[in-house]
This record gives structure tokens, sequence and C-alpha cells, in this order.
């Protein structure tokens, strides 16, 4: 129970730990002099120990290790970006190029609303398996840069969006029509992730 409770309250690692020890450690009801010196020497003792601790952990061998597996980390964060971004340009060329009509026409106009969707709602969790892996000193941090690269993921997805909606409406005479369609595609296949995320991801899975 106490190491489970040191660990939820852990600010920001052996830096934080020093900062602690330093700042609130000291007893003030310690009246007599032998025993400040005492108390002095054991806090002394623990700052000590905690630089090495420090000082062991960031080893250039460790260090090596970690900012390797920080590239590799940004590399596969940014290939995943890559590939989603070819999969989204392949399936719209798809739709474009799909001949028929009737069903088969309005369901190759699903696919590109069901691949953003599914690709903007499965890529963050392997973003945030990524920060976890890289093991970061603050939490904060690792958030930030889990956001980061959501961030850049949706501005890529989105710039694509844009660029197939302007090509869209380069095409036909009525392009307010076929773009409020698209738009509504995607509303209602968010919506649709959406609570299948909440409900298989959120409350079963947890």
């Amino acid at each position: 129970m106490a190491r489970a409770f040191g660990e939820s309250y852990r600010l920001g690692g052996p830096a934080g730990d020093a900062a602690i020890k330093v700042f609130c450690a000291w007893d003030f009801k310690v009246v007599r002099r032998r025993w400040a010196q005492l108390q002095a020497d054991n806090i002394r003792t623990q700052l000590k120990e905690l630089l090495a601790e420090q000082r062991s952990r960031s080893g250039s061998r460790s260090r090596c290790r970690h900012v390797a597996v920080r590239l590799l980390a940004w590399l596969l964060a940014l290939g995943t970006v890559l590939g989603c971004a070819l999969a989204v340009h392949h399936v719209s060329e798809h739709m474009h190029q799909a001949a028929g009509g009737g069903r088969q026409r309005e369901a190759a106009q699903l696919a590109l609303p069901l691949a953003v969707t599914l690709l903007s709602t499965a890529v963050p969790h392997v973003y945030n398996a990524l920060a976890a892996w890289e093991k970061h000193e603050s939490p904060v941090l690792e958030v930030y840069v889990a956001v980061c690269r959501n961030l850049l993921l949706k501005s890529v997805l989105l710039g694509l969006l844009c660029y197939h909606e302007a090509r869209a409406a380069l095409r036909g005479p009525c392009w307010e029509t076929c773009v409020g369609q698209e738009l509504f595609r995607f509303v209602v296949m968010d919506l649709l992730f959406a609570l299948l995320d909440t409900l298989f991801g959120e409350l079963l899975w947890r």
C-alpha cells in the first residue's frame, strides 16, 4: 500500500523526490541541537543516495538507449501518418473511379468516410502505446507527445479531405450538394464509431 501510494503521488521522478526531500522532510518538532544534527545528516545521506541513483540512471548507455527508443517511436509514428495518408488517397481515387449505379455506387461512396473514421479512431491508441513505451520522465510530457502525434495525423487527414472535396467540386456543376452529402456521411460514420468506441473501449474493455 505504501509503494502504491508513493507511485501515485510521485512528482516527476528522482528530481521531484529530491525537491520533496529538500523542502518537505524537516521535522519542526525537533528542538535539541543533537537531534537536529542527526536529522540533517539523515536528509543529507538520502539526498546523496537519490543523486547517485539519478546519475546511474542517466549514464551514457542508458541515454543512448532512450534516444534510440524515442527516435524509433517517432519514425513509427511518422510512418503511420504516411501510411494513413496513402491509404486515404488510394480509397479516394478508387471511389472516384468506381463505376456503376445504385447501391454499388452508394457503397463505394461510403468507403472514404469509413476509412478516415476508422484510422482516426484506431491510430491514436497506437500513439498512446508508443508514448507509454518511450517511458518519459514526466506524465505531462507523455501526454504532450501523444497530442502532437494525434494533431499531425488529423492535420494530414484533414488536408487530404480538403483536396478530395476540391476535386469533387471541380468535377460536378452542383458542388454544394456533393460536399453536403459527403459531410453528412462523415458525421454519421463518426457518430457510429464514437458509440462503438465508447461501448467496447470505455465500458467492456475496461
